[in-house]
């Protein structure tokens, strides 16, 4: 495989691993919000929406996991060709391509899982002040 193609796999993979990173964060910090939250809230109709947004999250997290396992079995592939000089770039190609467009889906998962998470905590607080 020829240093440059080997430079820009290497460097996707690392900016994959950040995405996947930052994402994972994040969606921590959703996880925290909410159970901060729910401590607000009471009620039989809320403990649902509470369970909904809470497997939505648990979702996500599985996503990642598997996707950071992808990474991880991608990159030994990218080393282990490296290492017996092997010359497949076709395949390396397609292969990196998925891997592309599986983080970019995994991406907007992820935004649209977070607007809706926003979206349902306006939507109980703007109830909960109408109550009020």
């Amino acid at each position: 495989m020829n240093q440059s193609k080997l430079k820009q796999y290497r460097y996707d993979i690392e900016m994959w691993k950040r995405a996947l990173l930052n994402a994972q964060q994040e969606n921590a910090i959703l996880k925290t919000r909410l159970a901060e939250f729910s401590t607000t809230l009471q009620g039989k109709k809320y403990i649902d929406l509470l369970e909904y947004q809470q497997n939505s999250l648990i979702s996500i997290d599985n996503i990642f996991s598997i996707f950071r396992n992808d990474i991880y079995h991608y990159n030994l592939s990218i080393e282990k060709e490296i290492s017996i000089a092997e010359d497949q770039p076709e395949l390396k190609l397609s292969q990196h391509q998925k891997m592309s467009n599986e983080i970019e889906v995994i991406e907007y998962t992820f935004n649209k899982s977070k607007f809706q998470f926003i979206n349902f905590i306006n939507e109980i607080l703007t109830k909960k002040n109408e109550a009020n």
